[in-house]
C-alpha cells in the first residue's frame, strides 16, 4: 500500500525525528534556566521581570522556546493525528486547526516580547 497523503513538516521521518529531539534539547535548557533563576532569586519582583525580559538575549532565547514548542507541538500531533484519524478531509482539518494554533501562540509571542 503507497502512502499517497503525506502533510508532516519534512516529509521524512528521520528529519521530523530529529526536529523531536532538537526542539526537546531548546525546551530543556529553558526549563532548567528558568528553574535556576527562580530558585536563585532571592526576591522576584516587577522590576526583577522587566529586567530579565529587557536583555534581548533572552527575549531570542524566549521566542526560540516558543518556536520549538510550536515545532514539537506538530510533530507529534502530526502523529497523533495520522495515526488516530482515518478520514482524510478530517484529518486535514485538525491539522491546519494545530498549524493555525501554534501559528498564532507564536505570533502573539512576538507580539508581546518585541510589540509597541
Amino acid at each position: 500500500m503507497a502512502v499517497d497523503y503525506i502533510t508532516s513538516l519534512s516529509k521524512n521521518g528521520l528529519t521530523d525525528w530529529l526536529y523531536q529531539r532538537a526542539t526537546a534539547i531548546v525546551l530543556a535548557l529553558y526549563t532548567i534556566f528558568f528553574a535556576g533563576f527562580l530558585i536563585g532569586s532571592p526576591e522576584i519582583t516587577y522590576a526583577t521581570w522587566s529586567h530579565l525580559f529587557a536583555a534581548t538575549w533572552f527575549k531570542v532565547f524566549t521566542l526560540a522556546t516558543v518556536i520549538s514548542v510550536a515545532v514539537h507541538s506538530w510533530v507529534g500531533m502530526w502523529g497523533i493525528l495520522t495515526d488516530y484519524v482515518k478520514p482524510n478531509g478530517l484529518r486535514l482539518l485538525l491539522q491546519m486547526l494545530v498549524i493555525f494554533v501554534c501559528l498564532i501562540i507564536t505570533l502573539w509571542c512576538l507580539l508581546i516580547l518585541w510589540g509597541a
